[in-house]
C-alpha cells in the first residue's frame, strides 16, 4: 500500500475517533438518561468501526510488505 494512502485512512481514523470523542463529551452533558445512553452508545458503535478500520489497514499494510 502506498504511503500517502496509509496516511490518509490514518488521517480519517482520527478524524472519526475524534467524533467518538465529541459524542462522548455530549453524552456527559445531557441530562436526559435516554439521549446520554444514545449518545454513549453511538460512541461505541464507531470505537468498534474504528478498530475494525485499523485490523483492515494492517492487513493492507502486511499484504503490501509480503508482495
Amino acid at each position: 500500500m502506498q504511503q500517502q494512502q496509509q496516511q490518509t485512512i490514518q488521517q480519517a481514523i482520527s478524524r472519526i475517533e475524534s467524533s467518538a470523542s465529541e459524542l462522548r463529551s455530549v453524552s456527559n452533558q445531557v441530562q436526559d438518561q435516554q439521549a446520554k445512553s444514545s449518545f454513549q452508545t453511538a460512541a461505541q458503535q464507531i470505537e468498534d468501526t474504528v478498530q475494525r478500520c485499523r485490523t483492515i489497514l494492517n492487513q493492507m499494510q502486511q499484504q503490501g510488505s509480503s508482495s
